[in-house]
């Protein structure tokens, strides 16, 4: 180290000058080379945050998309018993239900009157679809919102079908076949509905 003012050389721990005096501030002391160990603890530190980030984002878009977490093959009697009085009718292998039953973040954006339909075959439940009865409407208009947080919980659409009278997005889980759609039928009446299928049904 030498001193800014006169050059000359200084001993280490040096604070004043010996030949003109001037005070060695504490920045101008060279600092020691950074522990090769430290950086190399700081670099596993990082990878290991950015795994992190990356398992959840990965967990996360595993979601099996299970509709009020009902895995597929259940009897229908396990989720009349799950659901209770929001089973209202039995009909050809179909149960119905009341509203209540949509699951919670679409019911909360939603606000809007529905029926669900729980369908079973030898294999037990394979599709739950929940139907707009009224105000569909405005419904359609709230589906981004759904969109938005179905892309959050299963990445982006395998499908995406978008006009001036319908639309329909479609997302594929490990377990599920999941649709949000909207058509216009007889008297202008727009109806929205919000499908999950067992994916080996939705493939055939």
């Amino acid at each position: 180290m030498y001193c800014k003012k006169c050059g000359t050389k200084l001993e280490d721990g040096v604070c004043i000058c010996p030949q003109c005096g001037t005070t060695i501030q504490q920045e101008d002391i060279k600092r020691k080379p950074i522990n090769k160990l430290t950086i190399v603890i700081a670099m596993v530190a990082v990878v290991a945050i950015v795994l992190l980030i990356t398992g959840l984002f990965v967990t996360r878009k595993k979601d099996p998309g299970y509709y009020l977490k009902n895995e597929w093959g259940i009897s229908h009697d396990e989720v009349v018993s799950k659901m209770g009085d929001d089973i209202f009718s039995e009909k050809n292998n179909r149960s119905f239900g009341q509203n209540p039953t949509i699951t919670g973040f679409e019911k909360d954006v939603l606000d809007a009157d529905g029926v669900v339909v729980y369908s079973f075959d030898e294999s037990g439940l394979y599709r739950v679809s929940w139907i707009s009865e009224k105000n569909a409407d405005n419904t359609y208009a709230k589906i981004p919102d759904i969109v938005k947080k179905y892309n959050e919980l299963f990445g982006n659409p395998v499908g995406e079908e978008v006009f001036a009278d319908k639309c329909r997005y479609r997302w594929k889980t490990k377990e599920s076949n999941i649709m949000v759609a909207s058509i216009v039928g007889d008297n202008n009446r727009r109806t929205v509905m919000i499908d999950y299928t067992e994916i080996n049904h939705a493939d055939k």
